[in-house]
This record gives structure tokens, C-alpha cells and sequence, in this order.
């Protein structure tokens, strides 16, 4: 495939530069945190707020104009949690920087060992296509470029993609997904784990053991490449199969797609405009390739939400232990608006 690819070795040192700035420290009185808010990513703000209970986007408004009465909120809320009885937490530091806040049974593992994973693996071989990396999200989307293939009525080929997630700061768990990447839209659609189960650890407890999970990621990798043909298999399906949102009116339609993608009723429109205006609105694939390029234009977690539901959400060739129920919805709709 010809293109834009990421050397694993600019990977490597991104990680390592970040890393290479860590600082970890124990917060267990409110004279041991940090109160200028400037310290703070938005994501670090974000998360000490929720847990010691403070609006940070209403603190970061107060900073704009008087940081010391911003400071004092900060401390006053983290003395306050200790005396409700709150556990002691860890506030992790990366690039000068508050990144986070996590519990004192955090699992520790970083984007050092996610590398390490990677680099002693198959997926050292494959080719990086897109790489968000910051001391609160890894990001990383793997292709297999020698191998190309097409389904029926699209004319864009298809990869096979391998999708690595983690977060030094609690907001993920670490986890390999597996599923395909379009790149005339560099749109991403992750497998539902009901067709193939990837490799995912919780940042919780003792201290992972290495070796272990090096294993589960390299036979998650072979279990996925060996059952590519059903999954090609499964895609081709959807592009000959209806999609059974036809069948709704447009207010059902909207009111059934806000549901299952958690979006307002403007997003689902311009997810249905791309479905209808750019894919053809008819295959249970035109759908899918609508929700991921849609995908692009939200903010990062929501992105990686809808593009692991693209394929569920469409489609009941997908996500075996959620058919009845998608298709009890359906009826549900179809009965409302008819009646």
C-alpha cells in the first residue's frame, strides 16, 4: 500500500520521550497536591475533579482571571475528600505536567511495555497508520499492506488492521483489537469481541506479569490472522445485504441511531447524510462505512466508541450475542411507527 506509514521507530521514541519525563508521587493530605491549575492537562483536571469532587471546567474558567481562588478550590476539595474518609491516590506526571490521578491499587503499565509487546511480536512487521500518542492515550492502528482485498460494490481496497489502546492514566485499559481499515476514507471498523476475542488487561492489582501477557498478545494476533477469510467472508454479506434502517421512517430512524451511537440528533443526520449522499444508503455496509467516517470528526474517545460499534451497530452478521435484541428493537420501531 502506498501512502503515509509511521516507522515503529518514531513510535519507539515518542513513547520513550514522554515516558522518560515520568514522575509518580502519592497524594495523602491536602497539602500534598498540587492547586495551580496550570499544572494540569484538561484530562488531569478532569479526572482529580471527579474524584475529589470539583467542577474543573468551572475551576479552569475561575483561573482564567484569578488562579489563587482556583488554587484554593483545588486544596479545599482534596482536604475535604481525606476527611470523608477517601484513599490515598497517585498523581502521575508526565512532561512537567499533572497527566492524571489513579487509586493505590493501579496496575501499573506503561506505554513502554505496550512498545516491548509490540517490537518482540508479529505486529513488529505490519505497517502504523495512525498513531495518537500523549501521556494520557495510546492510539496506534497496524495494517497488513501486503494484503489487500474488496468487497462486493466498494471499489476501495481493505485491510486487515490491528488496533492497540492504553492509557498510563486510568481512562482505558490496555487492549488489542483487531478489524479492518479503509484508507481512501482512513476510516477504521473494529470487530465486535462476540466474532474475535483480542488481548485486554484491566490497570488493576498485582503488577502484570510480562511474559504472560506477551503470550495471550501473540496468539491473539495468530488466532485473528488465521480467521481472515471469515471475516471477509462476514463484510461481504453486509455489503449484499440490505440495511434494515430503510425500513424505519427518518424520525425512527434518527431516534433509533441516537440511541445506539449516544449522538444528538444533528450528528445522527449528518451520519445519515453520509450514508444516504457518499455510500449509496442501501447495504448494511454503506452503513458502516457512514458511522466510521463519521467517527473522524468527534472528539477522541468518542471516535474510538463509534468506530468499535460500526460494524455491531449495522449489521447482525456481527456481534452474535447482541442479535435479538437489535433485531427485537427493530421491531419495536417498526411497530411504533405503524401503529
Amino acid at each position: 500500500m502506498s501512502g503515509y506509514s509511521i516507522p515503529l521507530s518514531e513510535i519507539s521514541d515518542r513513547i520513550h520521550k514522554i515516558c522518560g519525563t515520568e514522575k509518580t508521587y502519592m497524594v495523602e493530605s491536602g497539602t500534598d497536591v498540587r492547586t495551580e491549575t496550570d499544572y494540569y492537562t484538561a484530562d488531569g483536571l478532569k479526572v482529580l475533579g471527579r474524584l475529589v469532587d470539583f467542577p474543573h471546567d468551572f475551576v479552569s474558567k475561575i483561573n482564567a482571571t484569578n488562579p489563587g481562588l482556583a488554587g484554593l478550590i483545588i486544596q479545599d476539595r482534596v482536604s475535604q475528600y481525606f476527611a470523608d474518609g477517601g484513599s490515598p491516590f497517585f498523581i502521575r506526571e508526565f512532561l512537567g505536567k499533572g497527566c492524571g490521578c489513579v487509586s493505590s491499587v493501579y496496575g501499573f503499565f506503561d506505554d513502554i511495555q505496550v512498545y516491548e509487546l509490540i517490537a518482540d511480536s508479529l505486529l513488529s512487521e505490519r505497517v502504523f497508520v495512525d498513531a495518537v500518542i500523549s501521556p494520557e492515550r495510546l492510539h496506534l492502528v497496524a495494517i497488513d499492506a501486503d494484503n489487500s482485498f474488496r468487497i462486493p460494490g466498494d471499489n476501495s481496497d481493505l485491510y486487515f488492521g490491528y488496533f492497540v489502546d492504553n492509557s498510563m492514566t486510568g481512562l482505558s485499559s490496555f487492549s488489542l483489537g483487531f478489524g479492518v481499515y479503509r484508507p481512501d476514507s482512513e476510516s477504521c471498523f473494529i470487530i465486535p469481541e462476540d466474532d474475535i476475542i483480542g488481548c485486554k488487561q484491566v490497570h488493576r492489582g498485582d503488577k502484570f506479569d510480562l511474559a504472560v501477557l506477551s503470550d495471550e498478545f501473540k496468539k491473539s494476533i495468530k488466532s485473528f490472522d488465521a480467521n481472515r477469510a471469515f471475516i471477509q467472508d462476514k463484510l461481504s454479506l453486509m455489503a449484499e445485504t440490505p440495511a434494515n434502517i430503510n425500513e424505519l421512517s427518518r424520525s425512527t430512524r434518527i431516534a433509533y441511531l441516537n440511541g445506539a451511537l449516544v449522538t444528538s440528533k444533528k450528528q445522527t443526520e449528518q451520519v445519515l447524510d453520509l450514508f444516504n449522499n457518499v455510500y449509496g444508503g442501501n447495504s448494511e455496509w454503506d452503513l458502516s462505512c457512514a458511522i466510521s467516517e463519521f467517527a473522524k470528526r468527534m472528539p477522541l474517545e468518542k471516535r474510538f466508541f463509534l468506530e468499535s460499534k460500526a460494524l455491531g451497530i449495522s449489521s447482525v452478521k456481527f456481534g452474535l450475542g447482541r442479535i435479538n435484541r437489535r433485531r427485537k428493537k427493530y421491531r419495536e420501531m417498526l411497530a411504533n411507527q405503524t401503529s
